[in-house]
């Protein structure tokens, strides 16, 4: 048994490796708000960052994972039908756990088929952002972690760029039911000859009534790209409930949306099975200035230690 789930985590993690290398597909985050759990509450996660989400919203979130976790993630944005994310994540506390490090990789893929002047010719564009994702700790309250990204950009007939990026993230835990975290997006972040500014993220989160219910609040620091803009804090803030151990509601107000959605997770029965949970998440939100809705699912697996 032990034997079984060790080679298919191993798989597993070979598998989004040679996807990363191959670069088959790529992103530019610089404003994302991946995952359907974080935009159900309305993209303040960046305290809380306890699950593979973590990969890209607070790489320190990594070191209170145990065991392993893969999630994949899609979104058609504002009901587009030429337009989709996705984002795929893995992380896992053994690979580097004698050195107590934690490992996370993440693709994300945004695509888009538009359609350009008069004669209807159509241009695909890909956009990529690769991560790599190391986190540790410096006691039982202080997490912190590092991303390493690597970017593409494939614009069709206006060619492909590449870049890389440096995301820093901590967490400070002083209380099992409170934490707060930090995180400094974009460091030295390039594509080509574009720069992409930091964007400085801080946030709160509570974990009330034996964990069932859970508060969290962001802020983020944004600027343009090449700073054409002067920078702006924005708010987050969001909250989820355990109705019971297997389903829990989320809601959240994203800057000025209104955010939604549910998790729902069980157990399976067979015993040959390696991992320990099955989790399928759904989140909504509303653009005010377009009018348009964002649907988002993800399903995750959840393996033990």
């Amino acid at each position: 048994m032990k034997i079984r789930k060790k080679m298919i985590l191993s798989l597993i993690g070979v598998g989004i490796i040679i996807l990363l290398g191959k670069g088959v597909l790529a992103d530019i985050a610089d404003d994302l708000q991946l995952g359907t759990r974080p935009q159900a509450m309305g993209g303040a996660f960046v305290a809380l960052a306890d699950d593979v989400n973590a990969v890209y919203w607070n790489p320190a979130g990594l070191k209170q994972i145990e065991g392993a976790q893969v999630s994949f993630m899609y979104a058609n944005p504002y009901g587009i039908s030429d337009v989709s994310q996705h984002f795929l994540s893995f992380a896992h506390s053994g690979y580097l756990g004698r050195w107590g490090v934690v490992l996370g990789l993440g693709w994300v893929l945004q695509q888009a088929e538009l359609e350009e002047g008069p004669s209807g010719n159509t241009n695909q564009m890909r956009e990529n952002t690769y991560i790599l994702s190391l986190s540790t700790s410096l006691n039982h309250y202080f997490f912190y972690g590092v991303n390493i990204k690597g970017f593409t950009l494939d614009a069709g007939e206006e060619g492909r760029k590449s870049g890389m990026g440096l995301d820093f993230g901590s967490i400070y835990k002083p209380r099992d039911w409170l934490s707060f975290g930090l995180v400094l997006r974009n460091i030295s972040a390039q594509l080509g000859d574009e720069s992409f500014p930091v964007d400085a993220r801080i946030g709160t989160a509570l974990r009330l009534l034996e964990e069932r219910l859970v508060l969290t609040m962001d802020f983020d620091s944004k600027e343009a790209v090449n700073e054409e803009e002067a920078r702006r804090w924005r708010f987050h803030m969001g909250g989820e409930f355990k109705l019971t151990p297997n389903f829990s509601l989320r809601a959240g107000y994203d800057k000025e949306d209104w955010t939604a959605g549910f998790g729902f997770n069980f157990r399976p029965t067979a015993r040959e099975i390696p991992f320990e949970l099955v989790s399928f998440d759904y989140a909504f939100f509303k653009d005010s200035d377009l009018g348009e809705y964002t649907h988002r699912f993800s399903f995750a697996l959840i393996f033990g230690e």
